[in-house]
Protein backbone atom coordinates (compact mmCIF):
# COMPACT_ATOMS: atom_id res chain seq x y z
CA UNK A 1 0.00 0.00 0.00
CA UNK A 2 2.60 2.09 0.94
CA UNK A 3 4.99 1.43 -1.69
CA UNK A 4 3.09 2.50 -4.49
CA UNK A 5 4.15 5.85 -5.23
CA UNK A 6 7.82 5.26 -4.10
CA UNK A 7 10.12 4.45 -7.02
CA UNK A 8 12.60 1.81 -6.13
CA UNK A 9 16.41 2.28 -6.82
CA UNK A 10 18.87 -0.88 -7.47
CA UNK A 11 22.31 -1.33 -9.00
CA UNK A 12 21.73 -4.47 -11.72
CA UNK A 13 23.91 -6.98 -10.87
CA UNK A 14 24.40 -6.01 -7.17
CA UNK A 15 23.18 -8.15 -4.22
CA UNK A 16 21.90 -5.78 -1.43
CA UNK A 17 22.87 -7.24 1.79
CA UNK A 18 20.94 -5.45 4.46
CA UNK A 19 17.28 -3.39 4.24
CA UNK A 20 16.06 -0.70 6.33
CA UNK A 21 12.93 -0.47 5.91
CA UNK A 22 10.05 2.06 4.92
CA UNK A 23 9.03 2.45 8.19
CA UNK A 24 11.84 2.22 10.22
CA UNK A 25 12.82 5.04 12.06
CA UNK A 26 16.61 5.10 13.89
CA UNK A 27 19.38 7.22 15.69
CA UNK A 28 22.65 5.92 15.88
CA UNK A 29 25.96 5.08 13.67
CA UNK A 30 25.95 1.44 11.58
CA UNK A 31 28.69 -0.52 10.48
CA UNK A 32 27.88 -2.86 8.18
CA UNK A 33 29.31 -5.81 6.26
CA UNK A 34 28.51 -5.52 2.23
CA UNK A 35 25.79 -3.66 0.51
CA UNK A 36 23.06 -1.53 2.77
CA UNK A 37 19.80 -0.16 0.82
CA UNK A 38 17.77 2.60 3.42
CA UNK A 39 14.59 3.22 2.77
CA UNK A 40 13.11 4.50 6.01
CA UNK A 41 14.90 7.32 8.40
CA UNK A 42 18.57 7.42 10.12
CA UNK A 43 19.47 9.77 11.99
CA UNK A 44 23.68 9.17 12.75
CA UNK A 45 26.57 7.65 10.85
CA UNK A 46 26.41 4.79 8.25
CA UNK A 47 29.59 3.09 6.91
CA UNK A 48 29.33 0.58 4.54
CA UNK A 49 31.77 -2.37 3.07
CA UNK A 50 29.86 -2.37 -0.19
CA UNK A 51 28.05 0.00 -1.79
CA UNK A 52 24.90 2.60 -0.23
CA UNK A 53 21.64 2.83 -1.79
CA UNK A 54 19.27 6.19 -0.25
CA UNK A 55 15.91 5.19 -2.21
CA UNK A 56 13.36 7.84 -2.68
CA UNK A 57 12.13 7.56 0.58
CA UNK A 58 15.13 7.26 2.59
CA UNK A 59 16.36 10.07 4.56
CA UNK A 60 19.87 9.98 6.02
CA UNK A 61 21.21 12.76 8.56
CA UNK A 62 24.78 12.22 9.12
CA UNK A 63 27.81 10.80 6.79
CA UNK A 64 27.14 8.05 4.68
CA UNK A 65 30.18 6.05 3.50
CA UNK A 66 30.83 3.30 1.03
CA UNK A 67 32.47 2.32 -2.13
CA UNK A 68 29.76 3.63 -4.14
CA UNK A 69 26.96 5.60 -3.04
CA UNK A 70 23.62 6.40 -4.61
CA UNK A 71 21.31 8.94 -3.69
CA UNK A 72 17.59 9.06 -4.58
CA UNK A 73 16.27 10.21 -1.25
CA UNK A 74 17.94 12.58 1.16
CA UNK A 75 21.18 12.75 2.44
CA UNK A 76 21.83 15.50 5.10
CA UNK A 77 25.59 14.81 5.80
CA UNK A 78 28.83 14.59 4.17
CA UNK A 79 29.62 11.77 1.74
CA UNK A 80 32.21 9.82 1.17
CA UNK A 81 32.26 7.22 -1.96
CA UNK A 82 35.54 5.28 -2.80
CA UNK A 83 34.72 4.84 -6.53
CA UNK A 84 31.16 6.23 -7.33
CA UNK A 85 28.71 8.77 -5.98
CA UNK A 86 25.29 9.39 -8.18
CA UNK A 87 22.52 11.69 -7.00
CA UNK A 88 19.54 10.65 -8.96
CA UNK A 89 16.78 12.87 -10.46
CA UNK A 90 14.82 12.86 -7.09
CA UNK A 91 18.34 12.99 -4.94
CA UNK A 92 19.55 15.84 -3.15
CA UNK A 93 22.63 15.86 -0.87
CA UNK A 94 23.40 18.81 1.23
CA UNK A 95 26.71 18.43 3.00
CA UNK A 96 30.06 17.66 1.10
CA UNK A 97 31.60 15.33 -1.33
CA UNK A 98 34.27 12.82 -1.44
CA UNK A 99 35.14 10.65 -4.12
CA UNK A 100 36.45 9.67 -7.81
CA UNK A 101 33.23 9.93 -10.14
CA UNK A 102 30.15 12.03 -9.20
CA UNK A 103 27.40 11.81 -11.36
CA UNK A 104 24.37 14.28 -10.93
CA UNK A 105 20.95 13.52 -12.24
CA UNK A 106 18.58 16.20 -14.10
CA UNK A 107 16.66 17.48 -11.73
CA UNK A 108 19.19 15.99 -8.84
CA UNK A 109 20.07 18.39 -5.91
CA UNK A 110 24.09 18.78 -4.51
CA UNK A 111 24.94 21.54 -2.26
CA UNK A 112 28.28 21.19 -0.95
CA UNK A 113 32.09 21.26 -2.80
CA UNK A 114 33.04 18.39 -3.67
CA UNK A 115 36.64 16.57 -3.76
CA UNK A 116 38.06 14.34 -6.18
CA UNK A 117 40.41 11.42 -4.50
Amino acid sequence: MFMKNIKIFTKNNQNVHSLLGVNLLAEGNLKVQGSLQVDGYIKGHIVAEGDIIINQSGEVHGLVEADNVYIAGLVDGNARAINKLKIKSSGILTGDANTKKIKIETGGAFYGKCNFD
